[in-house]
């Protein structure tokens, strides 16, 4: 891959990316989150607890947004947002100044000059970037350089096959010499997606892309000078290979197969017998819905150290803090007269929640543990068993519907 730097920070230039937010502060009232914010994920990063004052974050390619987003967040913290492209740092100075984001700091520069940071980060969130570099493993290696000890790095990049269509058009394009991402590249390819055969690989993409709404998103995805896309096994070896350890998936479920296959099925019976690596390529083969992949990494050491919560064996797990993910709802009330069980959602994965469960379901504040969540829903269920309950725990912490910590939510 050639390094294309120059054309990258005139394309972010002439087409904001992404969709500027005018108000933020408004717009977080109203609900809107990046799902690298670190007041949600921070059980999966810092299960032991660490404080958010004076918490020091690096957003890398912060665009048009997330900079000023992870900012209003995180009032206590210091964030430093770094960008090619000017008018994106133009518009993060806008929100700074608009909503008084004095721990906000901005500066135009290539994610690859890292090293001249003089501090290290506690968490650094880099996402829709490295994928689209002449050498990703150089920037990954930037930074790691710059990664605090304990620190946690949240990354996301392009997943290969969901977007096989998307790489069809690129190709096309760019034999159709649409370099230029001119207004009439742009029209082509407005015009070529009303075009395209309903059936077109294309099309899979386009129902989950959120981005190809506005004219920025559409040259991003199909007129971007350059990108990669990665399945599960690259994504493994892209940590591996850059000597970082692999925490997780910021969202296992996609990955987890009893999420999505039947315990009777046959493809349930064989996956039991894989590795976890193994089981997680699979179900992205089989179901082809991962349009980007996002995932947590840190030093060795401190992955290594990270405690996990265990409800295979032993009576720890009850001293673990739950909580309820972002996202995690109840969408239909039990109903004895009509026999119907309360139904809970999220990601489209449905959760039906047996009678006896529901109270634990209840009683998680992420300030109790689970064993104080146990008794509580036992002075209501009292059929309820310790042995159901651990179950349960372990079954809604596979699908990462439930975060557990050693400390109490709030703690940081």
């Amino acid at each position: 891959m050639q390094d294309v730097t120059p054309i990258v920070a005139k394309q972010y230039t002439q087409y904001s990316y992404p969709e500027p937010i005018a108000d933020m502060k408004r717009a977080i009232r109203e609900g809107f989150h990046e799902r690298f914010s670190p007041n949600l994920l921070w059980p999966m990063m810092w299960p032991s607890g660490k404080s958010f004052k004076q918490l020091k974050i690096l957003v890398a390619g912060c665009g048009t947004n997330q900079a000023a987003y992870t900012a209003a967040i995180m009032p206590d913290a210091h964030v430093l947002g770094i960008d090619l492209s000017i008018t994106s740092l133009q518009h993060s100075q806008f929100l700074k100044e608009k909503h008084g984001l004095d721990n906000l700091s901005l500066r135009q520069m290539n994610l690859l000059n890292l090293c001249c940071l003089e501090d290290k980060y506690d968490y650094i969130v880099c996402t829709g970037v490295l994928h689209h570099l002449s050498n990703p493993d150089a920037g990954l290696r930037a930074l790691k350089g710059v990664l605090a000890s304990d620190g946690v790095m949240y990354i996301m990049v392009y997943g290969r096959y969901n977007r096989i269509g998307v790489y069809m058009l690129q190709r096309a394009f760019r034999l159709l010499r649409c370099e230029s991402q001119s207004s009439e590249d742009l029209m082509l390819v407005k015009s070529t997606l009303d075009f395209v055969d309903p059936d077109h690989a294309v099309k899979r993409y386009l129902k989950v892309a959120s981005d190809v709404n506005y004219d920025a998103g559409l040259i991003d995805t199909f007129l971007h000078p350059q990108d990669r896309a990665y399945d599960v096994p690259e994504v493994l070896a892209f940590s591996e290979n850059n000597a970082l350890g692999f925490i997780d998936w910021t969202d296992r479920l996609p990955y987890t197969f009893s999420a999505a296959i039947p315990p009777q099925h046959p493809l349930a019976r064989r996956l039991k017998n894989l590795s976890i690596a193994e089981k997680w390529t699979v179900m992205e083969l089989l179901f082809q819905n991962r349009g980007t992949h996002a995932f947590l990494l840190g030093h060795p050491e401190y992955v290594r150290s990270m405690p996990r919560v265990d409800f295979r064996q032993g009576d720890q797990w009850r001293k673990w803090y739950p909580s309820v993910r972002a996202g995690f709802h109840l969408v239909e009330k039990a109903n004895s007269a009509k026999g119907t069980k309360a139904k809970y959602l999220r990601e489209g994965h449905t959760v039906i929640i047996e009678p006896d469960y529901e109270p634990i379901i209840e009683s998680i504040s992420g300030r109790r543990s689970c064993d104080e969540v146990i008794k509580r829903a036992q002075s209501k269920s009292p059929h309820l068993s310790d042995e159901q309950a651990r179950l349960f725990f372990g079954q809604l912490h596979e699908w990462h519907h439930l975060l557990f910590s050693e400390v109490p939510y709030g703690s940081c």
